[in-house]
């Protein structure tokens, strides 16, 4: 997968471009994460595959910081995608001026693994798109910009989500390694 990548829990690692497991597959950890990153006043682009984005526990987190949920939320940017090839299309053709116009230093590319695993799409052409979505990725990837596609396990039970899931982080790294 090249040496950008890792398959690491956030935080482990400061590499620009990093697909991994998170420490804890609650729906509730990646509004959390966000809330953290948007509260301290970084911009962020979500690209949501898996439609399970939770708006509302970010204003929660607002709220509780004592700053408007409008103003929190202002500093996000999310995009949806229901096929691979709109994924691709958004990472490969939109995100970067995406990022230039919005000044976000943040990318949290959700639900890679469930859009591609979807046996509707020929295996052959999965990979295909698959292989230019993380060519876009690392050219997009940069030291003052992160980019984080988190796995979330159980993997859907089947042989083509396995395989997916291999290609998608490569082979396992120990801390320190990039």
């Amino acid at each position: 997968m090249g040496t950008n990548t890792c398959f690491l829990p956030a935080g482990d690692l400061p590499s620009p471009l990093r697909v991994f497991v998170p420490r804890s597959s609650s729906p509730d950890a990646l509004p959390f994460f966000l809330a953290k990153e948007l509260l301290r006043g970084q911009k962020a682009i979500l690209l949501s595959a898996d439609n399970r984005f939770r708006p509302d526990l970010l204003m929660q987190k607002a709220r509780e910081a004592g700053q408007a949920p409008e103003s929190v939320l202002s500093r996000l940017l999310i995009s949806r995608a229901f096929t691979i090839h709109q994924l691709q299309e958004t990472i490969s053709d939109r995100l970067e001026p995406a990022l230039q116009e919005s000044g976000a230093t943040l990318v949290v590319v959700t639900g890679i693994l469930p859009l591609f695993a979807d046996e509707a799409v020929e295996t052959r052409e999965a990979f295909r798109v698959l292989e230019i979505l993380l060519e876009s990725l690392k050219r997009l990837a940069r030291s003052d910009r992160r980019i984080l596609a988190p796995v979330l396990l159980p993997l859907p039970p089947s042989r083509r989500a396995r395989t997916l899931f291999a290609r998608l982080h490569g082979p396992r790294r120990t801390k320190g390694e990039v």
